[in-house]
């Protein structure tokens, strides 16, 4: 349900304007209405870009503790006891992109190095200093390869050609001559050390990145409360920024004029603390033309689905909240569309799964897979449906006394069609109607009930036309679909 909100109107004088923007978020007034639209500041911009760097942190950190794991046990901070969370969580975020920056690092180090390995391997391992006393004596050595078709053996004569190895239908040679060779072959370029000292730089390396992710996977357990922490006082921090440069000055700038919002529930506490204070204010409902903020309350089972209702937009604040009406109708639809008890179960136990390693504020996303996959696994039960297997098809003994009760075309039909179809259909129309009933609901809400007579008629004209034609149908049709059951 939307949360039911007052409006009030606060006259401020220059004075008390600092202390009473303190004041009133502890209150509970937490929205404030834009009345000078794009206004900043320096203040509101260093506050935003903080936010993003501490989503990015959480980010780095969400991903480092679905993708790594650790076998140390670290003890979690208590942001309690942090004496300046917002100092605590910058200093945080810090550490963080500086251990992104480190692993970044690291990882171009690691593959320069797989680069090298991959060039000298063909070579196996060597020394260039071996080449010396040959460089003395005015011979050059140089790297080649080539198809081994093409390799030709007069260039052994010529050129001391050697064959070192082949891979891949192609022949690596070397060759040794005072002027660089006159041959058709690709010249290999090889990097300076040998090629055990690059293995081992790649061995350092991955051991540092491993010290890395063991350092994010730390500060994940110990700090993580406290970087939550910290964005949530930044996001206060910006609530007060953005009332700062909402406000109004009026009277030659003497008073400041400020309008915020009140949840119905403390609003009479706001009332009691404004007056002790002696605070000037108007409250009043909010009319149609008032841009009130959203605030969405439902239980535990509607408010899993709002995530849901969310990718799509939020009602507005004289709209009625669909959330209750539209949850069993999607869980019903995904269980249908899916329809297959195996694949149910997977995903149920997927989400169970994940509800038990995600954390605290992901778990209700999980929570709300289990209720998906336990719907699909009671469709795919009534239809005979197990990992795309046709239950009523199959000739097991222990299927026989419960085979005919699946809801499947092989066993009746509903007027000609199948019977999940036009249990769908059903379904749908029985949607179509409460969504006919709710806008009517919404225009009485708004406007009074004569405005919704028109809604609520079409939703009788069409109960009644089901009733005169649908019923009979139905009548016939049940007679045969009940002697198919016996």
């Amino acid at each position: 349900m939307i949360t039911r909100m007052k409006k009030l109107t606060f006259l401020v004088t220059n004075k008390e304007y600092e202390q009473f923007l303190a004041d009133i978020r502890k209150m509970g007034v937490v929205h404030v209405e834009e009345l000078q639209s794009g206004a900043t500041s320096p203040e509101f911009e260093a506050g935003k870009e903080r936010a993003e760097h501490l989503k990015n942190a959480l980010a780095a950190l969400d991903y480092a503790q679905q993708t790594w794991k650790s076998e140390q046990t670290y003890e979690a901070v208590s942001p309690a006891s942090v004496k300046d969370v917002t100092a605590e969580g910058q200093a945080i975020v810090e550490r963080v992109e500086a251990l992104q920056a480190e692993e970044t690092s690291l990882k171009h180090q690691i593959e320069a190095a797989d680069k090298n390995i991959a060039a000298l391997e063909p070579w196996g391992e060597f020394d260039a200093s071996q080449f010396e006393p040959l460089a003395a004596q005015g011979y050059k050595v140089s790297f080649f390869a080539v198809p081994n078709k093409m390799f030709k053996a007069e260039w052994g004569d010529k050129y001391f050609a050697t064959p070192i190895n082949e891979i891949d239908k192609k022949i690596y040679f070397l060759t040794f001559s005072p002027e660089h060779p006159d041959i058709t072959a690709e010249t290999i370029e090889l990097p300076a050390r040998p090629l055990s000292a690059y293995q081992q730089e790649k061995k350092d390396l991955e051991e540092s990145l491993a010290q890395v992710h063991e350092q994010f996977l730390q500060i994940n357990a110990e700090s993580r409360g406290v970087l939550l922490a910290a964005q949530v006082e930044n996001e206060n921090d910006l609530s007060l920024s953005k009332v700062h440069l909402n406000t109004e000055s009026v009277a030659g700038d003497a008073v400041k004029l400020m309008v915020g919002w009140v949840p119905e529930e403390k609003a009479a506490e706001v009332e009691a603390s404004l007056d002790a204070k002696q605070i000037f204010y108007e409250a009043e409902a909010p009319t149609l033309e008032d841009n009130v903020p959203v605030e969405i309350k439902n239980g535990k089972y509607s408010s899993l689905f709002e995530p849901i209702l969310k990718m799509y937009s939020l009602p507005s604040y004289h709209d009625l909240d669909v959330t209750p009406y539209f949850a069993p109708f999607f869980m019903l639809f995904f269980g249908l569309c899916m329809g297959d008890a195996g694949y149910g179960a997977l995903i149920l136990a997927a989400s169970i799964l994940l509800f038990k390693k995600l954390p605290a504020d992901s778990k209700p996303l999980a929570k709300l897979g289990i209720y998906l996959g336990a719907m699909t696994i009671v469709c795919g039960t009534l239809t005979g449906s197990f990992f795309g297997i046709d239950l009523t098809q199959q000739d097991w003994a222990f299927l026989a006394p419960v085979k005919h009760y699946f809801i499947n075309e092989n066993n009746y039909t509903i007027f000609g069609y199948s019977p999940m179809m036009v249990i769908s259909v059903i379904i749908g129309l029985i949607q179509v109607l409460l969504g006919m009933v709710l806008a009517g609901m919404k225009a009485a809400k708004l406007y009074g009930w004569r405005f919704a007579v028109g809604k609520m008629s079409w939703v009788t004209i069409i109960i009644a036309a089901i009733i005169c034609f649908g019923v009979p149908a139905l009548s016939s049709s049940s007679i045969s679909f009940m002697e198919s059951w016996r």
